[in-house]
């Protein structure tokens, strides 16, 4: 019944031919739980420090919360929202002490996993959705009492929907970081890994349920933030799949290469350099936000960002990173003219359709009006066309197309690649705009395939965005 002959929760006893017929019994029962899901319940049950830590602790902590500060029983049980945000922050003490052990627990018996005829990483996700389903229990046990306190509401469905799959992805974000910060040859290190990769874990959950519960203002919202958690634990896993060959030869190292990883902390640096721009900076200074304020602070936040990644991966001493970034001529000056010229046509085309559907069909037409009625305009004609043209197609075709799409493209074929990055492109613009823009995306995809250079995905994203610039009367007729 036990995992290797070692010390601590580790250790095994040799079986009797009672004990034998008692595993096959209770082996017989668990079904879906052998393997490797059932070794870590196993193991669950032996370690009492991490039971007691994972399924007994949360409990405790809520009581003590409702015991010694009465107006969260009174007040937080009568809002959907405040009761979302109890289930998901419990649901994520959870993982904190459960998906982060996924590597760690495993302590000197880590080399058997890897003689197992499975990939490892796929046998530790296995572990992570184990961790999330019990995440997920007290979760839906504080959901359900939402349900049966509170009148039915829509609202709360949206909430319920949205904390039960961002428990997953921070299950799968938890158990990224984990492997990072594990180190097995260590036989000393602590089984949740490094007090950096704790942080980061919390600061990250912090904002996907504050972000979707609170600060969200509708379901579009919400679901914009889980596909880009979700793009996001995939790049994680894809980190954890390069580096765990690697994990018990301290000498060893992986050929570095800009990975989705680099594309989405540009990327999600660059949307952060602009808040705090716009709303921190600007503010401290007494400065009114404006066209040369706005353009200035889009330009320094998209180039510090792309610099940073980039930087990071030449300290590293990334490999091919002009080839993979595509600033290179690729197959000639002919082809990024030509590729550019065919997919900026068939993009252009589609975003005059879409102009003039929104200027003539009534339901585009009410969301419109709609999207202006929300909108503040603080940039002038000649700032947005300059910014749409000339800044807007270099710094986020560097990002979606160089970073993101050439990432992709490594480990995928080209049309789920290029549906992929064009999709993480189209949900972080407006959502009146997610359809063209999806179809901006592959436009720019298909040209930087076919070129073999971002140059030609730079000049259709420009042509789009002049001609849309033109033929933006078409939507108020």
């Amino acid at each position: 019944g036990g995992v290797i002959e070692a010390g601590g929760t580790m250790r095994g006893r040799a079986m009797g031919p009672r004990d034998q017929s008692r595993w096959r019994i209770r082996e017989r029962l668990s079904g879906a739980l052998s393997g490797i899901v059932g070794k870590d319940l196993h193991l669950l049950w032996r370690d009492r420090n991490m039971l007691m830590g994972t399924l007994v602790v949360p409990i405790v902590i809520l009581g003590m919360q409702l015991a010694f500060n009465p107006a969260v029983l009174r007040e937080g049980f009568f809002d959907y929202r405040h009761i979302a945000a109890m289930a998901f922050g419990v649901a994520a003490y959870v993982l904190m002490f459960s998906a982060f052990s996924v590597l760690g627990a495993e302590g000197q018996a880590l080399w058997l996993l890897y003689c197992a005829p499975r990939d490892l990483h796929r046998l530790l996700l296995e572990k992570v959705l184990l961790w999330g389903g019990f995440a997920c229990v007290y979760a839906v046990a504080l959901l359900g009492y939402g349900w049966l306190r509170l009148p039915f509401s829509w609202l709360f469905v949206s909430l319920s929907t949205y904390v039960l799959a961002a428990v997953i992805l921070c299950a799968m974000v938890g158990g990224a970081l984990g492997v990072f910060g594990a180190d097995p040859l260590n036989p000393d290190a602590p089984r949740r890994g490094s007090v950096t990769q704790l942080y980061t874990f919390m600061l990250l959950a912090a904002a996907i349920g504050a972000g979707g519960i609170y600060a969200a203002p509708g379901n579009w919202h919400r679901l914009v933030i889980l596909i880009v958690v979700g793009f996001l634990v995939y790049a994680l896993w894809e980190k954890v799949r390069e580096r765990l060959p690697y994990l018990l030869d301290a000498g060893a190292r992986p050929r570095s290469r800009i990975m989705l990883a680099d594309g989405m902390a540009a990327a999600l640096l660059f949307f952060v350099l602009e808040i705090l721009y716009l709303f921190f900076v600007l503010k401290r200074l007494g400065i009114r936000p404006n066209g040369p304020w706005i353009a200035l602070g889009f330009v320094a936040s998209g180039v510090l960002s792309v610099a940073l990644v980039l930087a990071a991966r030449w300290k590293a001493r990334t490999v091919r990173l002009r080839q993979d970034l595509g600033i290179t001529l690729g197959r000639g000056p002919g082809a990024i003219v030509g590729s550019a010229a065919l997919a900026g046509t068939g993009a252009i085309l589609v975003g005059i359709a879409y102009l003039y559907l929104l200027g003539r069909w009534p339901w585009l037409h009410h969301l419109a009006q709609e999207s202006m009625r929300e909108e503040v305009e603080l940039l002038d004609k000649t700032w947005g066309f300059a910014l749409a043209v000339f800044a807007a197609p270099l710094v986020e075709e560097t990002i979606f197309r160089g970073m993101i799409f050439r990432s992709l493209r490594r480990n995928h074929g080209v049309m789920v690649s290029i549906l992929a990055s064009a999709l993480l492109f189209a949900v972080v613009h407006d959502p009146l705009s997610v359809a063209p823009v999806f179809v901006l995306g592959c436009a720019a995809g298909l040209a930087f395939e076919w070129s073999g250079s971002i140059w030609s995905a730079m000049l259709v994203h420009s042509a789009y965005n002049a001609a849309m610039a033109v033929a933006q009367p078409l939507a108020n007729p």
